[in-house]
């Protein structure tokens, strides 16, 4: 079998929305041998990322397509990488640039980023366009640092894949320590709104003595709202220290806190829920 990117290239120059679904779908099937002029293939990833707009559906086909070519051709020529690169430089340096540009600069920077990118990254972490979010957690992980932490924390308690993902690597590449201590920071902030934020995630965060720690800074908050959250935070983990933390409540002067943290107690609570992995 005979296939040629040029053909696809014209194909998706002219199709309807459910035209390239179908495209996209006979690409993630292509092989390597079946392709007769691969030297075309930036050009084709040029021309799918101008569609990254037109659908849900072909937007995440888009990814999957992507994923496939990279992996039959994992190198562009020195020649499609200048110009990929002077096409990308120069949408992130448009003050006009449009949220379609800026997507398709995005899509393409993956096979070129480095970590110095990073810069580039950091404004689209938390973008109002969904695809452009997306597109850029999804570059970013080609480059993931920890000093990268803090632009990207309040993706976090969203929980979605992506940023779980990112972060399980920065923690499995020795950002461990420096997760934590920005969330120890975070929990000794002032402001109370802030430490109320962290509860959705210490649930999901695995009993460690790092969280102990941050657990316990909580606790010293003289505050009841709190600390009725926080007696319903501790019943998502178990542990001696866990333990240690739910008897300052059984002294409590307030009866209500008294009787929640006995409650808790009493039942041996582990309440279920998914974990992240760090």
């Amino acid at each position: 079998m005979n296939l040629y990117f040029e053909n696809i290239i014209h194909d998706l120059q002219n199709a309807d929305n459910e035209e390239i679904l179908l495209i996209l779908l006979k690409c993630l099937k292509l092989q390597k041998k079946w392709i007769k002029d691969s030297d075309l293939n930036y050009k084709l990833l040029l021309e799918l990322s101008k569609h990254l707009h037109k659908d849900k559906r072909i937007f995440a086909l888009l990814l999957r397509v992507r994923k496939q070519i990279d992996f039959m051709f994992p190198r562009w020529s020195s020649v499609d990488q200048k110009s990929a690169r002077i096409l990308i430089v120069n949408i992130f340096e448009s003050p006009e640039a449009s949220e379609e540009q800026i997507s398709q600069a995005l899509y393409l920077l993956h096979k070129l980023i480095r970590p110095v990118d990073n810069l580039l990254l950091r404004p689209y972490f938390s973008h109002k366009s969904s695809y452009i979010k997306a597109l850029s957690l999804n570059c970013y992980l080609e480059v993931p640092s920890v000093e990268d932490i803090p632009y990207l924390f309040i993706e976090l308690l969203q929980f979605t894949p992506p940023i779980v993902q990112i972060f399980s690597e920065i923690i499995k590449n020795g950002g461990r320590n420096q997760f934590f201590d920005y969330l120890i920071q975070m929990a000794q902030s002032s402001d109370l709104n802030q430490k109320i934020k962290l509860f959705d995630l210490c649930m999901r965060l695995q009993t460690s003595p790092e969280l102990v720690q941050i657990l316990k800074i909580f606790s010293q908050i003289q505050v009841r709202e709190f600390k009725m959250k926080l007696i319903e935070l501790l019943s998502f983990h178990k542990g001696r220290e866990i333990d240690a933390i739910l008897q300052v409540f059984l002294n409590d002067f307030d009866i209500d806190i008294c009787e929640k943290a006995q409650e808790i107690k009493s039942q041996n609570l582990n309440k279920k829920l998914q974990k992240l992995p760090f």
